[in-house]
């Protein structure tokens, strides 16, 4: 029985609480009604806020990945072994991520699939785009040091042209 007096006692004071608040409530209802629309408010502002603070976040990481990534044009004379010992070097730099070969062929194929290009796709006859390395850096901060080595590597080479 103790339980059960303990059980009741709780529920009274429970229920004593809530029509109190009930009560007081509609007493200053112009108090109350500004304190839950005040709250109402700051809420939905800070819904907002994560809202737009994680499209900016989503935003800024796509111009991240794409700003991450050089493209380094190789010329057509341009033999296959320097191409490969210039990627091998570039794949070794602890600052760079990856480093992906992409032929003529491959280029050119990549601007025809995208629709944008369509027209231009239509009217071209041959092969105008250059093989190319893309080179893809860990840290923003590493992007000028690896330019620099493509151009430092070009003059060097005299074949490949960092862009």
């Amino acid at each position: 029985m103790t339980v059960l007096a303990a059980t009741m006692t709780m529920f009274r004071n429970l229920r004593f609480a809530l029509n109190s608040a009930w009560q007081s409530f509609w007493r200053n209802l112009a108090v109350s009604l500004a304190a839950v629309l005040s709250i109402t408010l700051i809420l939905i502002l800070g819904g907002v806020n994560l809202l737009i603070g994680h499209a900016f976040s989503q935003v800024l990481d796509g111009f991240r990945e794409k700003v991450s990534v050089i493209s380094i044009n190789v010329a057509d004379d341009t033999p296959l072994a320097t191409v490969y010992s210039f990627q091998q070097q570039l794949t070794s730099d602890p600052r760079v991520a990856g480093v992906k070969f992409i032929t003529k062929d491959q280029a050119l194929a990549n601007f025809t699939a995208d629709p944008n290009n369509a027209v231009l796709a239509q009217q071209l006859s041959g092969n105008p785009l250059d093989a190319k390395l893309e080179v893809r850096v860990k840290a923003l901060s590493d992007v000028a040091a690896i330019d620099l080595l493509a151009r430092q590597y070009s003059e060097a080479k005299a074949r490949v042209c960092a862009v």
